[in-house]
């Protein structure tokens, strides 16, 4: 029943209207939005820089480490210093 009146709404409605809303009414293909770094693992594609973990994870691993500094460490640098504390 709620599938019909949703059809009805929806052939009233604009074509515009519906292409730019198709996803919210459950009409084709869910695209995927961007994958948080942390989900990925730090994977990151399309970028000039290098690729492989997120500043986050060397800093927690730092944090648990217990390395001093590391609010002013970029990426490099705490892998360096966690590298160091093994």
């Amino acid at each position: 029943m709620i599938v019909s009146t949703v059809k009805k709404l929806v052939a009233r409605m604009p074509d515009a209207w519906v292409r730019r809303n198709a996803r919210q009414l459950g009409s084709g293909p869910r695209e995927a939005g961007p994958m948080p770094a942390s989900k990925r693992g730090g994977q990151r594609s399309g970028t000039a820089g290098p690729k492989g973990r997120t500043k986050a994870q060397p800093y927690n691993e730092a944090k648990q480490r217990g390395v001093e500094g590391r609010s002013k460490m970029n990426k490099e640098h705490l892998r360096r210093a966690v590298d160091a504390k093994k």
